[in-house]
């Protein structure tokens, strides 16, 4: 196989298509690659994105990557997803050149099958977005919603801020975000079933979900097992548990003040 070594350097202003397929498959960036509003970035399965210095795809319009199984997009920059209004969408991606955070600022984004080798993504108002089957360790949500489902490696935790998330078939084992494993506050709505929160620490007075500021969080078969607290609720929020099981806390199961609510 060789290289494709491609100049950007400026907006896009036009679809670009990187093939797939025989010995073609391989691109090399030697400036940074501006997707603008309108345009769409089309990645072929099979392709691999190298980068020729530090650069990086901004994406403000569009980007379909789609790969299989098989045959994975790998893509060695960094890449962002910037404010935009059209739709993207990632499938059997590894997104390895992200040495931090990825931010995702646009309204609707869809990983499937997607691994990210910084393992942290965090969305900034986006309205309809979806992480599937993915392979991260923390997940930050801001003004935004987004559904979850199947994700078993999530040590670091989640965060939700003024925002809704659906979340189904999630394992997060361990760590958590600020010594709580699924934190959610101000005007947020957690929806959570058939998930599992385990091994946690029994120091430190961490929470396997902490809700707060007039949130709600509804839970069904859901299993809490072994760390500080189980579940905190405070500052006006609403937690529903059903069909689930909170054990071998060090502290407490429930603890509900301040205006806090529990049923189950």
């Amino acid at each position: 196989a060789y290289d494709n070594f491609i100049l950007f350097g400026d907006s896009l202003g036009q679809d670009v298509h990187l093939t797939g397929g025989g010995t073609d498959s391989y691109y090399t960036f030697l400036d940074n690659l501006f997707v603008d509003p309108g345009s769409t970035l089309t990645i072929d399965q099979g392709v691999t994105i190298y980068s020729g210095g530090s650069y990086e795809i901004i994406n403000n319009g569009s980007i379909q990557a789609i790969g299989s199984a098989s045959n994975p997009i790998n893509i060695n920059l960094e890449i962002n997803f910037d404010t935009s209004n059209q739709v993207s969408n990632l499938e059997h991606v590894n997104l390895n050149g992200n040495t931090s955070q990825i931010f995702v600022n646009q309204n609707t984004i869809n990983f499937k099958h997607v691994s990210v080798a910084s393992g942290d993504v965090y969305f900034w108002d986006s309205t309809n977005s979806s992480v599937e089957d993915s392979d991260l360790d923390s997940l930050g949500i801001y003004d935004s919603i987004v559904n979850l489902k199947n994700i078993s490696n999530l040590i670091n935790g989640i965060y939700v801020y003024n925002s809704t998330l659906d979340a189904e078939n999630i394992l997060i084992d361990g760590g958590g975000f600020l010594g709580d494993a699924i934190n959610v506050s101000n005007n947020s709505t957690l929806n959570i079933i058939d998930s599992t929160v385990e091994n946690l620490a029994t120091s430190g007075g961490g929470s396997a979900v902490v809700a707060y500021n007039n949130s709600v969080v509804n839970a069904d078969n859901v299993t809490i097992d072994g760390g500080s607290y189980g579940v905190t609720v405070f500052n006006n929020t609403d937690l529903d548990f059903q069909h689930g099981v909170i054990k071998n806390m060090a502290t407490s199961g429930v603890t509900a003040f301040d205006g806090g609510s529990y049923t189950s």
